[in-house]
């Protein structure tokens, strides 16, 4: 459809219904896409203010115009850009691509965004393209790592847990005189208490630790907290002895009938004690008790430790993705 450069772009931020419906009809037309009811649900629940949109079109003759590419970026409660689709009409059409995503320079160098990120769900063989790499590199992103995106089936009622996650496992390498209890979240003025253990939990952690640094246990709490439906008791912290050694973030993800681990760690002196099948155990009898027969999470291909410990649980990876990052301030 395009030859690259010669082309004469446009590029619109979209305001009427009109110039939407155009942005979900490039959407829709993307491989393994989404349907349109779900772009426009998707854009219509968006508050304006945390929504960046693109469209990039050619003109012609008539002054009708042929659409080249869109993209979509949200920002999120912690101030991360959220890249979330970039759609183009020509799979390799790289120029419009670049001059959509240099349209998004000013929200992604905004003193409020810690980092801007994209999620690309890709083939093997795409991965690897130069397409791919020559986009997000010349916006200024690097490839930091792989999501694997992982689902568990509960067992029935009677039996929550897996052999291979019992309590007595954990209690042998905790010590059989530990007192462990489970702290629940009561209202915001435990938010000090959790982002703190957030932020020692994540230290050395081995999911995405680029990110270390760049977000504070603060503002990861607020984005937490909107992803999902935000339960009180799902929000736990698990002490030994008064000492706290864990943190359990779940949401519930009502529409998929699930629960999602948002967060999970373990204090640095704590691991290496099967705390993480404690914390998993403890997963599995909130969702229950939610009425919900799914956990969802994501997890770093390169924390071998935690897939190791979803394995033996019994998770499943339906999804991966590229994980592309840009540090406005690095």
């Amino acid at each position: 459809m395009t030859d690259g450069a010669s082309v004469t772009r446009e590029l619109l931020q979209p305001r009427s219904q009109a110039e939407f419906a155009r942005v979900v009809q490039l959407l829709a037309s993307q491989p393994a896409a989404a349907s349109a009811a779900n772009y426009n649900e998707f854009l219509r629940q968006t508050p304006a203010e945390q929504l960046e949109c693109w469209l990039a079109s050619m003109p012609r003759s008539n002054g009708e115009p042929i659409d080249l590419g869109t993209t979509i970026a949200i920002r999120q409660a912690d101030g991360v850009l959220n890249i979330v689709a970039l759609a183009l009409a020509n799979p390799g059409d790289e120029a419009t691509a670049v001059a959509l995503l240099q349209e998004l320079e000013p929200a992604i160098t905004s003193p409020q965004t810690p980092f801007a990120q994209y999620l690309l769900e890709t083939s093997p063989v795409d991965r690897e393209s130069s397409f791919i790499a020559g986009v997000w590199r010349q916006a200024g992103f690097e490839h930091e790592t792989q999501l694997n995106f992982k689902w568990w089936d509960l067992l029935p009622p009677n039996d929550l847990a897996p052999t291979n996650l019992s309590s007595n496992q954990t209690a042998n390498r905790v010590g059989t005189c530990a007192n462990q209890v489970w702290q629940a979240y009561r209202s915001t003025d435990d938010d000090a208490v959790f982002a703190a253990l957030l932020d020692e939990t994540y230290h050395d952690s081995l999911d995405c630790p680029a990110l270390a640094g760049f977000r504070s246990g603060a503002q990861a709490l607020v984005s937490h907290r909107s992803t999902g439906l935000f339960h009180n008791d799902g929000w736990v912290i698990l002490r030994i002895d008064g000492e706290p050694a864990g943190l359990l973030l779940l949401n519930e993800q009502p529409e998929q009938e699930s629960t999602e681990i948002v967060y999970m760690g373990i204090v640095p002196k704590w691991r290496g004690r099967q705390l993480g099948q404690t914390l998993l155990t403890k997963a599995a009898s909130l969702t229950r008790n939610w009425g919900c027969s799914r956990i969802l999470l994501a997890v770093d291909s390169t924390n071998l430790p935690a897939a190791r410990l979803y394995e033996q649980a019994g998770f499943r990876t339906w999804m991966t993705c590229d994980v592309w990052l840009r540090f406005p301030n690095r």
